[in-house]
């Protein structure tokens, strides 16, 4: 069989995999797959809340198209922030490398988070 190990670090999960020589790697894929969107952990921040690697954690967690990984990467790099992300439209996805596609998908998970609670300070 194979050994695998999870561990839920931060606002990440990370899977260690060792294989056998004998067990056939598909159906491991198989089941680290499985694995892992059982084990996905809930966010405990709303996104407004989150610093710019879980809002990246954030982003990787989601049913996303390919080029997620670039986006996430970009998000890190230009320490764009839940609140900031949260307020992304179509062209600052763009700018960040997103494909139209994985603009569309993240514009619809976008607009079905809460909004930001508003400060007592700020005006209506």
């Amino acid at each position: 069989g194979a050994v695998i190990l999870l561990l839920a670090l931060g606002g990440g999960m990370y899977v260690y995999r060792r294989r056998s020589s004998k067990a056939p790697a598909a159906a491991e894929d198989d089941v680290e797959r499985a694995i892992s969107k059982q084990l996905a952990v809930p966010d405990l921040l709303p996104l407004h809340e989150l610093a710019p690697e879980d809002a990246a954690g954030w982003l990787r967690r989601q049913d996303l198209p390919g080029g997620v990984d670039g986006l996430c990467a970009a998000v890190i790099k230009r320490k764009i922030d839940g609140a900031t992300l949260r307020d992304a439209d179509d062209a600052s996805l763009k700018e960040l490398g997103a494909t139209l596609g994985l603009r569309k998908a993240v514009l619809k998970l976008l607009r079905a988070e809460p909004p930001a609670p508003r400060r007592a300070d700020e005006p209506p």
